[in-house]
């Protein structure tokens, strides 16, 4: 879309920067070369070289495919076995989940224990820093975001700068951009940048917490108008989303009656349910076993947050019957 828009002479990124960023074996060593603070990575094509990635580093290592979104196929290996085994699930596959071929290559990469946060950037102007939730391992879903993050000075400036400086690093500046990242003994490391709006509806928190809508700047930049990042009317102060998973292998029973008591929680402003009862449901192991949304705003994150966990609690405990799948089946 991007090479197109540029034969037809139309805003848009530079196609380049989109290629790299795609791929993110490509995106990694032009960041590492670029001086931007990024986990120590290695590539491989072959499962004896993933394995002799991750000896010479010592595991627990990260394998995950240098292609795709949503926290596919990322997974936590602890020993040579385990990486082994996942570097060869990955390197089989031909297409991914949307039926596109996928390049046969993994990324075998540090596993940072730091805490875990995505700067939302705009051109090259950094617009909120986010606090992101994540599930245990060993996989890596996402499990609910707190806008604005809350962070000692320091701390706030360096994810701010490692952000900045990646999406120049890589040759962006045009449109949104999300770039997540960990930090690591004070330094925030890239983990990886999206040229894109951020999913997981945290452009809807940024406008409910900020008042500014990057949505509609996006629009706005692919438009060829101006965009202007400064209104914030209407901002609540801090927004939090808490999304439903299952912790254990479950049926959805009653959804209405689980977003009215998440809707009870005082400060929560939207509660969803994206499956019909009856659905049979099992934890989370990526973005496609979220089973619905809470979404919480007060005068400061610490609030939101809390609003938030409790929705989620409440609307978990009405929607889910914890009765093994093998036994709800029919015999």
């Amino acid at each position: 879309a991007a090479d197109l828009a540029a034969r037809l002479a139309l805003p848009g990124p530079c196609a380049d920067a989109v290629r790299a960023c795609r791929d993110k074996s490509v995106q990694r060593r032009t960041l590492a070369e670029a001086g931007v603070p990024v986990p120590w990575f290695s590539v491989a094509g072959e499962v004896a070289e993933a394995v002799a990635a991750a000896q010479w580093r010592a595991a627990p290592v990260v394998v995950k495919p240098v292609q795709g979104s949503g926290s596919l196929g990322v997974r936590l290996c602890r020993d040579a076995g385990e990486v082994a085994a996942h570097a060869r699930t990955l390197l089989d596959a031909t297409v991914n989940e949307r039926g596109l071929s996928t390049p046969a290559q993994v990324l075998v990469e540090q596993y940072l224990t730091g805490p875990e946060f995505s700067v939302e950037v705009f051109g090259e102007h950094a617009v909120v820093s986010v606090a992101k939730h994540v599930g245990a391992p060993p996989v890596f879903v996402e499990m609910g975001h707190d806008v604005p993050a809350v962070l000692p000075a320091p701390e706030a400036a360096a994810l701010v700068d490692s952000a900045v400086h990646a999406v120049k690093a890589l040759g962006l500046g045009w449109g949104a951009a999300h770039v997540e990242l960990r930090l690591d003994g004070g330094v925030a490391r890239v983990i990886e940048v999206n040229p894109r709006l951020a999913g997981g509806m945290i452009p809807e928190l940024v406008r409910r917490a900020l008042g500014v809508d990057l949505v509609g700047a996006q629009v706005r930049a692919g438009l060829g108008l101006p965009v202007d990042l400064t209104d914030t009317s209407g901002a609540a102060g801090a927004a939090s989303i808490r999304f439903f998973t299952a912790t254990a292998d479950a049926v959805l029973s009653d959804t209405d009656a689980a977003e009215a008591a998440a809707l009870a929680v005082p400060g929560v402003v939207d509660a969803a349910l994206y499956r019909p009862p009856g659905t049979r449901v099992a934890p989370a192991e990526d973005f496609r076993g979220r089973l619905g949304h809470v979404i919480a705003v007060a005068a400061d994150p610490a609030q939101s947050a809390e609003a938030a966990d409790t929705a989620r609690a409440l609307g978990l405990a009405t929607a889910l019957e914890h009765t093994p799948i093998r036994q709800a089946m029919p015999a």
